[in-house]
């Protein structure tokens, strides 16, 4: 992406956020995590991160939004993000302010 004017504010490096090893490389959760200690952040409370589950009938507000790897893959991408997060615990706080599936005790 270019600026028509100037320079941006912020620049994000896409390769250093995603994990080329992980089933679904560009899980919005972990990006957003790593983009928060990048920027120093070191406590955070998350509301609707609650991972995915195969006794609802969608993971998302709108089954329009449903992805199907994402039923099919939901515990994979659960284990993916627990595993991430206790990486993460040594750097940031993580607050759950909803229920989740994730641990991060």
């Amino acid at each position: 992406m270019t600026k028509s004017n100037g320079r941006f504010d912020y620049n994000l490096d896409y390769e250093s956020l995603i994990d080329r090893e992980a089933v679904f490389m560009d899980n919005s959760f972990i990006m957003l995590i790593k983009i928060l200690l990048k920027m120093g952040v070191e406590n955070i409370s998350l509301a609707g991160f609650d991972g995915y589950s195969t006794e609802r009938e969608t993971n998302y507000f709108s089954s329009i939004m449903e992805y199907e790897f994402a039923k099919q893959k939901g515990e994979e991408i659960n284990k993916y993000v627990n595993k991430m997060l206790k990486q993460f615990k040594k750097d940031i706080i993580l607050n759950f302010v909803t229920s989740t599936v994730y641990k991060y005790e």
